[in-house]
């Protein structure tokens, strides 16, 4: 499996998670479609895409990505093809918004996605031995503290340092084997040193800031 990052953050999300034979992309925010479009990787196929919620940083590209591929429909938050079953589960943002649980058939890999959340809902993918996870990680608790009232406005609805590590140990614990990537970071209150640090003192080498256009194979 390898997952990567063409975008990421609030001008814009777009990953791509590949089998042996297939790709999915999983977001497509508003001025991402020509990175998509480079990266499609060449003899697989495209599945379709798939996106947390209706932002337009999120969501802004989808219709036209869907253009060219399809816009994966969920019946009760799953999906099945050949090649992916997809699930769904609510996180709370300030619109609705969804994690995914990605079952890759050909490699029998799990892959969690989890963007613009400040709190879980569902918790279903506690249950999981998960090989590879990708969670917002969107600005260090002591930084949001020092900030003014304006300047906190909207990382409310993201999720925090504190919290994401808290989601990540609790999935490491069913994997010791698991990789993460931390995604969204805000510039307002994230240092890439002290979310580094801090994955690096509870993870080691196991997880870090995504970095965009590294293939991260699993």
């Amino acid at each position: 499996m390898i997952f990567t990052a063409l975008a990421t953050g609030s001008d814009g999300n777009a990953y791509i998670l590949e089998s042996e034979k297939a790709a999915l992309i999983i977001e497509a925010g508003k001025g991402t479609f020509k990175k998509i479009i480079a990266a499609i990787p060449e003899n697989k196929k495209v599945v379709g895409v798939i996106y947390s919620h209706q932002h337009s940083d999120h969501h802004g590209d989808v219709e036209k990505v869907g253009k060219m591929f399809d816009i994966l429909k969920f019946n009760e938050n799953r999906y099945e093809d050949e090649f992916f079953i997809i699930k769904r589960f609510a996180v709370w943002h300030n619109v609705e918004c969804f994690g995914f649980m990605i079952w890759s058939k050909e490699e029998k890999k799990t892959t969690v996605f989890m963007t613009d959340f400040a709190k879980t809902i569902d918790k279903s993918f506690y249950d999981l031995k998960v090989d590879f996870l990708a969670i917002e990680l969107s600005y260090n608790s002591m930084l949001y503290a020092e900030l003014t009232f304006d300047q906190k406005v909207g990382l409310e609805f993201h999720c925090s340092d504190f919290h994401s590590i808290g989601i990540m140990q609790k999935l490491f614990s069913k994997n010791r084997d698991m990789k993460a990537v931390t995604v969204h970071k805000s510039d307002r209150a994230c240092n890439n040193a002290l979310t580094n640090r801090a994955l690096f003192k509870n993870f080691g080498l196991r997880a870090e800031i995504v970095s965009i256009g590294r293939k991260y194979h699993f």
